[in-house]
């Protein structure tokens, strides 16, 4: 028996919500918020090259942890800060926050909690390599050389 037009709509209409409800709505974002490449363990360290004479007293070994991410901010924390052979707790430094634009340019500043010394990375990230293009304590030169990366930890 042939449905009449107004019968079928209704009919394909019941059938798709029946399947729909069946499998199940989409889980999880459809549209990752782009600071979500930020997200994960990023490591720096300027260790001096192996034909040079070792020393406790040189090289600057970081870590960064990016733990959230909406819309175009992220925020974390520092993890790990050597300099040379001493190390420096993480209460030492307040959450990082920073930002990314569509074209992988990323900000990341932090501060130093008994200096109030802020300081401030400029780079670009592409897959799991942040590039630095500058770095400043407050307004003169900061820690991280630039053209030195920091990367994400698999």
């Amino acid at each position: 028996m042939p449905l009449r037009n107004g019968y079928r709509r209704c009919f394909i209409l019941t059938i798709g919500l029946t399947a729909l409800a069946a499998c199940g709505a989409p889980s999880g974002p459809l549209n990752p918020p782009i600071a979500a490449v930020m997200l994960g363990d990023w490591t720096y360290s300027d260790a001096p090259a192996p034909s040079q004479e070792p020393s406790l007293n040189i090289g600057i070994h970081v870590t960064l942890t990016i733990d959230t991410a909406a819309g175009t901010a992220f925020g974390g924390r520092v993890t790990s800060w050597f300099v040379g052979d001493v190390g420096e707790p993480p209460a030492e430094f307040s959450g990082l926050q920073g930002s990314i634009d569509g074209g992988r340019n990323v900000r990341i500043e932090f501060r130093r909690t008994k200096s109030g010394t802020t300081i401030t990375i400029l780079g670009v990230v592409a897959g799991d390599v942040l590039s630095i293009r500058e770095s400043r304590l407050d307004d003169g030169p900061g820690p991280f050389a630039v053209g030195n990366t920091f990367d994400r930890v698999q």
